[in-house]
């Protein structure tokens, strides 16, 4: 994801108005940092139809990369309530097997 980001940085930052250099991290990250004007004249728009291609592999790769998450993700869940659904039907014959001896203890 590092890497996908320095790479993402590297094609934005021609078309930066005002590129940050990013060595603070706090300004990095900051509201300010993040609301960037871009360049649009016709050379930045020439220089963006040679570099779309390099940016939609970021975007491939990033999305490949949230695939695998979310799988990651459903399946340690998945497990999880498979889980509490075991401890659950554990729970409940306990809780019966009580009920049954408290009746008979009733009764007799």
């Amino acid at each position: 994801l590092k890497d996908l980001i320095h790479d993402f940085k590297n094609y934005e930052a021609p078309f930066l108005i005002s590129p940050h250099d990013g060595l603070e991290k706090e300004l990095e990250w900051s509201f300010d940092a993040t609301q960037q004007a871009y360049r649009c004249d016709l050379w930045h728009r020439v220089l963006w139809l040679r570099n779309k291609g390099g940016v939609n592999r970021i975007a491939i790769n990033l999305q490949r990369l949230q695939t695998r998450r979310i799988a990651v993700e459903t399946t340690e869940t998945r497990w999880m309530v498979g889980d509490c659904m075991g401890l659950m039907r554990e729970c409940e014959g306990r809780l019966g097997a009580i009920e049954r001896r408290l009746q008979m203890s009733q009764i007799g």
